[in-house]
């Protein structure tokens, strides 16, 4: 598995599946407060902004800033303090999140960065589960507005005890880069309301259609009644692909998307020549910029980007 850089100031699209797609962070009251909770300790330990986030009954998706270069570090948090918390409540005891690692898609321009809020916020509609993108009744900033910033107080559950754990937790939800408040929210709010629609009228079409033969996917929204029954340990019926695409950027520009497979390739063939030297004992080998484990965990050294 290629190593990914790790920058400062990278707009990402970040999404963790849980394992064999249960439903291990089904909506409830305290699986709600927990994740809420642990994201606003992650956004200030880590200085991550987030600009969306959902967090379905299987997976998470979010999309945040890394302004201090930390993603790897905040994410080992953020899973594995989730993980601990919610499966306390649940009683899962084994592993809790899907093996693979958690995908992280550099997001390219600010148009890309809009659409991928809207494609997170709209999740559930796209599931079939709610018909609008506020009614889920799980985390989500669905109905927050751009610059708005919530308080949260640490859970009474059954793990986030201790004098480690701080008594309140800030999540703010940030405009992109270059955007102001006002401008993300109108910008997501048309967005969204696109992506609802055109769902809504997807189902239509295939009730009609399932009235002639079978069809695939949902024919009308579950609802919130039949998502927060939801058994935790349950999965969905429908099958999922093995082979899933696992992109690395996102870019509306065709020459943004071009010169993003550039840097990617040369940092991995910066970093494989580097990691051979390294092998053969040579310790005074440069890897290129972004390069974050070897550093971490090995004090290796880095070139530094200019």
């Amino acid at each position: 598995m290629p190593p990914r850089p790790v920058f400062k100031n990278k707009t990402y699209l970040v999404t963790r599946r849980c394992s064999d797609r249960r439903f291990f962070l089904r909506p409830s009251p305290v699986t709600n407060k927990i994740v809420t909770y642990l994201l606003g300790l992650a956004a200030s330990r880590y200085r991550l902004q987030f600009h969306g986030w959902v967090v379905m009954s299987n997976h998470i998706h979010l999309v945040l800033t890394d302004v201090d270069g930390l993603l790897p570090e905040a994410m080992h948090f953020l899973v594995l303090q989730t993980s601990k918390a919610v499966g306390a409540e649940i009683g899962r005891w084994g592993g809790f999140w899907e093996q693979r690692r958690y995908s992280r898609v550099e997001l390219i321009g600010t148009p890309t960065i809009v659409a991928k809020i809207a494609y997170t916020i709209t999740n559930p509609v796209t599931a079939g589960r709610v018909k609008h993108s506020d009614q889920w009744p799980g985390v989500t900033s669905a109905n927050w507005a751009y610059g708005e910033a919530k308080t949260f107080r640490k859970p009474d559950c059954k793990y986030l005890t201790g004098a480690e754990w701080e008594e309140f937790a800030t999540l703010e939800l940030v405009p992109p880069p270059g955007m102001s408040n006002a401008q993300a929210d109108e910008a997501v709010a048309e967005r969204v309301q696109r992506r609802e629609k055109a769902m809504q009228r997807l189902l239509r079409l295939r009730r009609r259609r399932s009235m002639k033969q079978r069809v695939d996917g949902p024919t009308k929204f579950a609802g919130v009644g039949r998502v927060l029954a939801q058994n935790p340990f349950d999965q969905p019926r429908t099958r999922e692909k093995r082979q899933r695409l696992d992109p690395t950027f996102a870019a509306g520009d065709e020459q943004a998307r071009i010169e993003a497979a550039e840097r990617k390739r040369a940092f991995e063939l910066a970093y494989r020549e580097a990691l051979e030297a390294w092998r053969s004992g040579d310790r005074d080998v440069v890897f290129p910029p972004g390069t974050w484990a070897m550093v971490r965990y090995h004090g290796c050294r880095c070139e530094s980007l200019h």
